[in-house]
């Protein structure tokens, strides 16, 4: 399943970066720069995530939809 390989994905660079603030204040300018692209990668990948649970649901609400949706606020008079 799709979801949780982005979630795992979002576990394992997770963890790399708290291992990273873990030795602040000692860290070196390439780990702060390690920090800034795994937030970014971070950031991307909880968007794509978001993206698969709306096309799971959306796709589930299709599935399950036997009529079309109901009309709001127009009446036959």
């Amino acid at each position: 399943m799709a979801e949780t390989t982005t979630l795992e994905r979002i576990r394992k660079l997770a963890e790399r970066r708290q291992a990273l603030w873990s030795k602040a204040p000692a860290l070196t300018i390439a780990e702060r720069a390690d920090i800034v692209r795994l937030t970014t990668e971070l950031e991307g990948l909880w968007e794509q995530h978001r993206m698969e649970l709306a096309r799971s649901q959306a796709g589930a609400g299709r599935r399950g939809r036997t009529s079309p949706p109901p009309t709001r606020g127009r009446s036959a008079a």
